[in-house]
């Protein structure tokens, strides 16, 4: 990614419990690492589930401070928490990333 543009990510979540009422009860909370160190942590956020309940849940957000960000390796770190669930409650994946200058 350029310095100075957003970068939109997403990720469909499988298998979540449903509440009697059918919807989920999922968090989202990113992190951003560079040379293993944290750089930022999200506040952790509700995901909200799809009005049609057949449709896969998908937790997303922006980076929109590129601009800020000084040109090198980055690691995205998004934890998907179901507060539903009884066991393996969170799942977590990691995407690296580039920042160039503009």
């Amino acid at each position: 990614f350029r310095q100075g543009t957003d970068a939109t990510y997403f990720c469909e979540i499988y298998n979540a419990q449903r509440g009697r009422d059918g919807k989920t009860r999922l968090e989202s909370a990113t992190r951003l690492f560079r040379d293993g160190v944290e750089i930022f942590r999200g506040t952790p956020r509700a995901v909200e589930p799809p009005p049609d309940l057949r449709r896969p849940v998908v937790a997303s957000g922006m980076l929109q401070f590129l601009g800020n960000m000084t040109p090198g390796s980055y690691i995205l770190q998004l934890t998907v928490t179901d507060r539903l669930a009884k066991r393996h409650s969170s799942v977590t994946q990691t995407i690296d990333f580039e920042v160039v200058h503009k």
